[in-house]
């Protein structure tokens, strides 16, 4: 049986989805040198907004008009991760981060309703 292209995007978003999660889960594990001079960092603020960006967006992609739950279920997987940054060696549990994490949420929802919106009108 032969999947519409909408079947096939949701299956995609979903795997997409869930290796990204993993992949959340898997570098929140890494340990780092600690590092003396607290400093700012773009790069750790894009992989925060960009991670859960995307992390979301296709969560979004793969299930649809459930807006509120994916975004209280990605806050949720947001925060779950920095508080497993808390058990981890030289890393730390950061409230900053978990807004950026919030952030690209938000951006990566916003985006996903526009993609849907761009679906749907073809």
């Amino acid at each position: 049986m032969k999947l519409s292209l909408l079947a096939r995007i949701k299956k995609s978003a979903f795997f997409l989805a869930v290796v990204i999660g993993i992949i959340i889960f898997y570098v929140s594990s890494l340990s780092f040198p600690p590092n003396p001079i607290k400093q700012f960092s773009w790069s750790t603020i894009a992989y925060h907004f960009g991670i859960f960006f995307l992390f979301s967006f296709f969560i979004f992609l793969s299930l649809g008009a459930y807006f509120f739950l994916i975004a209280l279920f990605s806050a949720s997987y947001a925060g779950l991760d920095e508080l497993h940054q808390f058990f981890i060696p030289n890393r730390a549990c950061t409230f900053s981060d978990f807004l950026v994490d919030l952030a690209g949420i938000l951006a990566g929802l916003i985006f996903a309703l526009f993609i849907a919106k761009l679906l749907n009108k073809t």
